[in-house]
């Protein structure tokens, strides 16, 4: 391996939008950090924006809605398949674009956010 010198990058020098993150997510992949450390560590690296990949459906995409977006507004979306979602949830197709769908607040009706 190359020795080379380490350069700490603290925080970021303009915002972050973290799209691939599995932070408290409906499979529990990761470890569970209570909400409000998350977003003290965003706001202290200059992380905008976490995208949460594994939302789910039903109840459990309910729960992370309920516990990371509503509570957060602007700080995290939830990604999920529309596939997944089509068959449980009355939505427009027009408020839907391509195979995944972002879930933020503003979304299409039938979530409760």
């Amino acid at each position: 391996m190359l020795p080379v010198p380490a350069h700490e990058v603290p925080k970021a020098q303009i915002y972050v939008i973290e799209v691939h993150n599995h932070i408290n997510d409906a499979l529990g992949i990761d470890e569970h950090i209570p909400p409000q450390r998350v977003v003290e560590i965003m706001d202290r690296t200059n992380v905008k924006i976490v995208v949460i990949l594994t939302g789910m459906w039903g109840n459990k995409l309910q729960h992370v809605i309920g516990e990371m977006v509503k509570p957060y507004p602007g700080r995290f979306m939830v990604l999920l398949s529309w596939t997944t979602v089509r068959s449980t949830i009355r939505i427009s197709a027009r408020r839907w674009c391509g195979w995944w769908t972002i879930l933020s607040p503003g979304a299409p009706a039938g979530l409760n956010f």
